[in-house]
């Protein structure tokens, strides 16, 4: 039997290392230590060897009084870190607060040929809480994450779909029309956050601001992109309506063949033999209808034709009948720019150039223009333009069906002669510019009625035209090679004015409802249209007081609600405005005088200096709450 344990005990106030030293008892061989590490909590230490077990340790008394706290231990130098990883993935979890702002996202397509873009109301949304942190490639695609959804729904019907890397961003907050994909711009720096810093008056220091209203992000379609969805959308309609069709074909089949069952109408075999209509029941409509089997097709009799007959088909078809001639249609290869549709408070906003500029407008893709130029298929003819019939190649370059070719001539001993290249681009160059302002000037005046018709409703006993100007371009020829080895410049071959093409119906005529020369209707009151050209004269009117008395529209003519071929008569300040008091346009006394070399050869300075005297104001006038023209005459 082992002999008790010594029950010696050593009592130390404090080990090496701080701890308080309860008990120590020593065993054979072995020594046990218990120190003390806090209130009611015990350590055990041991010696070399041994083995021991609570259960063996004799009773103890924990000493009384206040027990000194030891020092900290089971953190590591790596906690000390703990706060800021909490900080780094708090931050990364969640935006800044308050520093988000809001933005609105239209949706648009920039037309082929066109420089402004057309919204597509449909399709819009908006973020309220975009980072402000973000950068210019983070705000993309933010806001492409928000349209895409919309977008897809738009062509879900088609095998198209939008390359979403090829989308424009533009901010157009403001009057502002940033391109945000542009090089130009720092793609790696925060692109609203500057934007929405204010300056403290009193301390001079900047902080963060939320703007009131939220910025205007747009997402543009190229034209490319835009002009392939038309072409599979009306393909995919097209595709419908004749699923449509054949479906309502093949459900009326099946409708006659229900109704024939229904009414035991049966084919009649023998058509010579007659029967006579019994009281037997019909055939069920759930009984199975025996079909005939199959039988052969009948061949045509073949028969032997006469002599006759062959000798008059080869007579008319022998080589001594005359020959048709080919047409006489030629196809040109150059370049096609469209003229904008613009109104004139566009070009007041600098929003577009100030002229028609043909490179600006210019399509880089070569086109092909197929024109008829004999005499025979000549449209019409004036005193320094023909027309011919024209087809343009490919169709969407002007989006209308049909189009007409006309070029300037001038009369050389009573026969037509073409200008030189340089002088013909020139010529259309000036006709494309007046259009251009014509289009622009017409569409401000269309302005001007529907705010009118905002406020007062539409007239109860006047019916307001629909006109517009025809859709045009400008057709170039250039040259393969330079004139001159020193030259820089290629000069053109030919030019030409293309337009779309006014049709004329059986009841209905061109017509000049007022001619350049008068401000007079150009009609009699008992014409149909006699009530278009007193809407025009007023037109006049208002173009006359909107521009403070600088310029009109004049010469309007065309037919089914499509003008044409107008003039832009203007004052003679605005000559002096673009040569300069004194100069040898201004001292010319003939009645074309300095207005010559603005806007063309009809643009007539007399004409526009009895315009307040012979315009008559009309119904349209008053309407419009024009003021009287008296006024502009006691004032000239």
């Amino acid at each position: 039997m082992a002999s008790a344990p010594s029950s010696a005990m050593k009592t130390t106030p404090m080990s090496a290392s701080g701890d308080i030293l309860l008990l120590e008892h020593n065993f054979p061989n072995v020594v046990l230590k218990i120190y003390c590490i806090g209130p009611q909590v015990i350590r055990l230490g041991q010696g070399t060897t041994g083995i021991h077990s609570l259960q063996n340790l004799p009773p103890y008394a924990l000493p009384s009084g206040a027990i000194p706290r030891p020092r900290l231990t089971g953190y590591t130098p790596t906690h000390a870190q703990y706060q800021n990883q909490v900080d780094m993935w708090r931050a990364r979890a969640y935006a800044p607060s308050g520093e988000n702002v809001s933005v609105n996202i239209t949706m648009a397509y920039l037309p082929l040929g066109k420089a402004k873009e057309v919204v597509l109301p449909a399709i819009n949304d908006s973020i309220r809480d975009l980072d402000s942190h973000s950068n210019i490639p983070q705000v993309k695609a933010s806001v492409i994450n928000v349209i895409k959804p919309k977008l897809a729904e738009l062509t879900k019907d088609t095998p198209f779909q939008f390359d979403l890397c090829q989308l424009n961003l533009r901010d157009i907050t403001g009057r502002m029309n940033v391109d945000l994909d542009s090089p130009a711009l720092d793609k790696t720096t925060a692109y609203f956050y500057s934007q929405c810093l204010k300056e403290n008056e009193k301390t001079k220091q900047k902080r963060f601001a939320k703007p009131c209203s939220p910025f205007k992000l747009m997402l543009l379609i190229s034209s490319e992109q835009w002009d392939d969805w038309e072409e599979i959308q009306a393909a995919a309609e097209q595709e419908k309506l004749s699923h449509q069709s054949q479906s309502q074909a093949q459900k009326q089949k099946v409708k006659d063949f229900q109704s024939k069952i229904n009414t035991g109408e049966q084919p009649v075999e023998n058509s010579g033999s007659s029967k006579a209509v019994t009281s037997k029941r019909g055939r069920s409509e759930s009984m199975a209808i025996p079909t005939s089997p199959p039988q052969s097709k009948k061949l045509p009799t073949w028969k032997s034709p006469s002599k006759d007959e062959v000798a008059g088909l080869l007579a008319h078809g022998s080589i001594q009948t005359p020959r048709s001639q080919p047409k006489t249609w030629i196809n040109l290869s150059g370049f096609f720019a469209p003229i904008p549709n613009i109104s004139f408070l566009d070009l007041l906003q600098k929003s577009f150039a100030n002229q028609f500029i043909f490179d600006e407008c210019r399509i880089d893709t070569p086109a092909i223009l197929s024109a008829d130029f004999s005499l025979e298929a000549e449209i019409g003819a004036g005193g320094f333009k023909s027309c011919h019939p024209a087809k343009l190649y490919p169709p969407a370059l002007l989006r209308t069906s049909a189009i007409v070719l006309k070029e300037v001539f001038i009369m050389k001993r009573d026969r037509r002669a073409r200008l030189s290249g340089s002088l013909e681009y020139q010529k259309i160059l000036r006709e494309a510019n007046l259009h251009y302002y014509a289009n622009a000037l017409m569409k401000f005046a269309y302005s001007y009625l529907d705010q009118k018709l905002n406020e007062k409703g539409p007239p109860s006993h006047l019916e307001i035209p629909q006109l517009r100007f025809v859709k045009a371009g400008m057709f170039v020829i250039m040259s393969q090679s330079l004139k001159h080895v020193k030259s820089t410049d290629v000069a053109p071959e030919r030019s030409f004015l293309i337009e779309e093409r006014i049709n004329t119906p059986e009841d209905d005529c061109f017509t000049k409802f007022i001619h350049n020369g008068s401000a007079e209707p150009n009609l009699y009151p008992d014409d149909p249209h006699y009530q278009t050209s007193l809407f025009l004269c007023a037109c006049q009117h208002l173009q006359y007081e909107k521009t403070h008395q600088l310029a009109y529209v004049s010469d309007f003519q065309g037919c089914n609600g499509l003008l044409t071929d107008a003039q832009i008569i203007t004052s003679p300040k605005l000559s002096k405005v673009v040569y300069g008091p004194g100069t040898e346009a201004e001292s010319t006394n003939s009645s074309v005088t300095s207005n010559l070399m603005v806007f063309g050869e009809g643009n007539i300075e007399s004409c526009f200096e009895k315009f307040p005297e012979q315009h008559e104001c009309n119904e349209f006038c008053r309407w419009m709450d024009l003021l009287p023209l008296q006024l502009f005459v006691e004032e000239v």
